[in-house]
């Protein structure tokens, strides 16, 4: 792993060894490019997926984070279908959570007919 005296190149070096990483699809080390790297079994936390994962070969360490962004539901003939709030704009996503606590406050705990409601009308 290779090291810097400016913690500026550090932080410039990092980030694009992280954007390279998820870009490719985080098969492999961030650091060295060792395409086994350890992971940990997945918890979720807060609507968010984390995975620990350590290189063996540089001993690296770092966490795959994974937003909880689609749930797929049974429909009334037990086929899948698939919810995503990626079909939103980013701006609108907050404004969706809101309202699904609201409306969840306010005593409607079908969430998926609320989700459905919310994609049909903010559809592309």
């Amino acid at each position: 792993m290779a090291t810097y005296d400016n913690k500026g190149n550090a932080q410039k070096a990092h980030k694009e060894q992280a954007v390279a990483y998820i870009i490719r699809g985080g098969n492999r080390c961030p650091c060295c490019g060792f395409d086994e790297p350890w992971r940990s079994e997945i918890t979720f936390e807060d609507g968010v997926y984390l995975q620990t994962c350590e290189c063996p070969y540089c001993k690296l360490s770092w966490h795959d984070v994974a937003p909880l962004t689609d749930i797929v539901l049974p429909d009334e003939n037990g086929d899948s279908v698939t919810y995503s709030i990626r079909a939103f704009r980013p701006d609108e996503t907050e404004a969706i959570a809101r309202a699904i606590v609201l409306l969840s406050a306010a005593g409607c705990n079908d969430s998926a007919a609320v989700l459905e409601c919310l994609l049909r009308e903010n559809a592309p």
